[in-house]
């Protein structure tokens, strides 16, 4: 009788396959951030389409790609982190030198988000208390944060350890891993009710002209949505981002970036919530859109004529987005 073969004895097949077809393949054949096969469509000018199991859909210029070579792994696994958590908030993102400096500087997620965050994956793709879910497809991989199978498979015993999971392995390795989260991985999820901020922050720019915009348009849409708008003392910082901005970033849910007038600090100000991993709202005056700068035009912009338009396309968007937020629209800011 043939021997099954075994999830682990396919994957170091699949490795092997990999290097040996490395030596025919063309470089573009690899995910740039993790190096495995993905999925490449050109785009405009030198901007190419990334579809990686584990890195998600991002886009990467052929310059931005060779200068990727030069960056440590760990960096490059990080930002293949971080562009997987973008498209869980919607989003393609560019993959440039500048969000690598910024993604560079952020925090590693810590044993337990990474924990919750493999529960709450079983559970959107489980759905039901008598399903299972893979443990070692790559896209598990990517939204743990994991470097390879059994760094997720020990995030398993984890949650197993809480009676949130059940894991079952094949100790011959003949199947794939795969874990069943159990009623109580269920109401533990349904009953979390972390301490989450309300706040959104405005960057935009701060001239006379655009105080309607922000009174009646971003501040109105983000009331009526539930949630409180930041502004920082409604001055503009050009090109800088002080200490009171990061703090003040650093605690709202998301952020909502207005690039009428094309102000430099608002561009810093969106790259930085990104690298943090918030949700940005992209807005500009549609008489503005034509100048806005090239790698940012792929995101999903509300293009708004007036403050009536503003509000009603970002207070549906951020409630598309996020929920209804909790705190009454009369509350005092």
């Amino acid at each position: 009788m043939q021997r099954s073969t075994s999830w682990r004895e396919r994957e170091d097949r699949a490795i092997a396959q990999h290097i040996e077809e490395e030596r025919v393949m063309t470089y573009s054949n690899n995910c740039p951030l993790c190096g495995v096969i993905a999925g490449f469509e050109d785009g405009l000018s030198d901007h190419r389409s990334v579809d990686c199991s584990r890195c998600g859909q991002f886009e990467i210029t052929d310059t931005e790609e060779t200068a990727l070579t030069a960056l440590e792994d760990r960096l490059k696994e990080k930002i293949g982190f971080w562009t997987r958590d973008q498209n869980d908030l919607g989003e393609c993102p560019v993959v440039n030198s500048a969000t690598a400096n910024l993604i560079q500087k952020l925090p590693d997620k810590t044993v337990i988000e990474r924990a919750e965050r493999l529960l709450r994956y079983g559970i959107q793709t489980q759905k039901d208390l008598g399903a299972k879910f893979q443990l070692n497809s790559g896209g598990v991989i990517g939204i743990t944060h994991s470097r390879s199978v059994a760094d997720v498979l020990a995030l398993a015993d984890f949650v197993r350890e809480q009676g949130w999971l059940r894991v079952f392995t094949d100790p011959g390795g003949y199947h794939d891993p795969t874990g069943q989260v159990t009623p109580e991985g269920f109401i533990y999820v349904s009953h979390a009710r972390p301490t989450e901020s309300t706040h959104g922050f405005i960057a935009m720019w701060f001239e006379k002209s655009m105080n309607d915009a922000r009174v009646e348009g971003f501040e109105a849409a983000i009331r009526e949505a539930g949630y409180t708008p930041v502004v920082v003392s409604g001055v503009e910082h050009i090109n800088k981002i002080d200490d009171e901005m990061i703090s003040l970033i650093r605690k709202s849910k998301f952020l909502v970036a207005d690039f009428t007038g094309h102000r430099g600090g608002v561009y810093f100000e969106a790259g930085f919530a990104m690298g943090l991993g918030l949700p940005v709202f992209w807005t500009c005056r549609q008489d503005d859109v034509p100048k806005l700068h090239f790698d940012i035009r792929q995101y999903n912009w509300i293009d708004w004529t007036d403050t009536a338009d503003l509000k009603t396309r970002l207070k549906r968007r951020i409630e598309a987005i996020l929920g209804v937020g909790p705190v009454s629209p009369t509350s005092p800011a």
